[in-house]
């Protein structure tokens, strides 16, 4: 893996984890933990982690609304997220 791959992937989850923190409120810890994962997988395997955190965001959203939170922790979707994307690379790719 090249720096300039190391470094696609932190751009990419930089524009959007500054995205989710400035529109969508989502936390800044949240948001540096997307970038730190940009910089791991690179900037397609970003996207794929951000697909499956966001399934797992709505299940997630879903069971706070049936218990009557109005504010969830977003963590166990971003690392739910990541390991579908292991999950994915590891049996398709």
């Amino acid at each position: 893996m090249s720096i300039a791959w190391v470094s696609a992937g932190g751009i990419v989850g930089l524009a959007i984890a500054y995205g989710l923190f400035r529109f969508a409120k989502l936390g800044g810890g949240d948001g540096k933990l997307i970038i730190a994962l940009g910089m791991l997988v690179g900037p397609v395997g970003i996207l794929i982690v951000l697909f499956g955190m966001a399934i797992a965001g709505g299940v997630l959203s879903l069971i706070a609304m049936l218990r009557g939170q109005r504010d969830y922790a977003y963590v166990p979707a971003i690392a739910a997220g990541f390991v579908g994307y292991l999950g994915f690379v590891y049996f398709v790719v």
